[in-house]
């Protein structure tokens, strides 16, 4: 039987071929079709110009972000003013006097409580929708105390009136100085 040879080392080395050129073509150029340093330019100010475009889009999405934001706040803001309004309007009567202190104050502790989550971009923008409203909102809870107060000095009058008839019909002695009352209560609900 035939015998194969085992060798110790190897029969071949690693070494170029010869008469083979080793240089490559490989650069920049062929890589992304630039050539020169004017090349090299244009592709930094594209690269520049993408950059502002992207961070240009990011602002937008922000800007719309926190308008969404600003809007889900305001919308519930907007309600939880407009029910204290309607509260505000069942209060007749003197007990409609402390109205105003306690709107002010409503609207105020409002206006935090929304404004809590919001970062400082929308809560500028949220401070300056509820700077818009409060005008609206204050002129109608101080129309209703007014309007309320109002009616309780003209409702006490007009008791008034008719106590000071009734007693001076009762007691024609007393007629005199019932007429002075008389004058002098008048003369106080035309000042008002």
């Amino acid at each position: 039987m035939a015998k194969i040879p085992v060798y110790e080392s190897g029969q071949t080395s690693i070494a170029a071929l010869p008469n083979v050129k080793q240089s490559s073509i490989a650069s920049p150029e062929l890589f992304t079709g630039i050539s020169g340093a004017r090349g090299m330019a244009d592709l930094g100010e594209g690269l520049s110009k993408a950059g502002v475009a992207g961070m240009k889009y990011a602002g937008e999405l922000q800007e719309k972000e926190d308008i969404a934001a600003v809007k889900q706040v305001e919308s519930s803001f907007l309600t939880d003013i407009t029910n204290y309004e309607l509260q505000g309007k069942q209060k007749l009567g003197l007990n409609a006097a402390s109205l105003p202190t306690q709107s002010d104050e409503f609207y105020e502790k409002t206006v935090q409580k929304y404004g809590e989550n919001l970062n400082d971009r929308q809560k500028a923008k949220f401070a300056n929708i509820a700077a818009r409203h409060a005008p609206s909102y204050k002129k109608t809870m101080y129309s209703q105390t007014a309007e309320q107060i109002n009616k309780a000095q003209e409702s006490s009058f007009k008791a008034s009136l008719e106590s000071y008839q009734s007693r001076a019909a009762a007691n024609p002695a007393a007629a005199a100085d019932m007429k002075s009352e008389l004058d002098r209560t008048l003369n106080a609900w035309g000042q008002i």
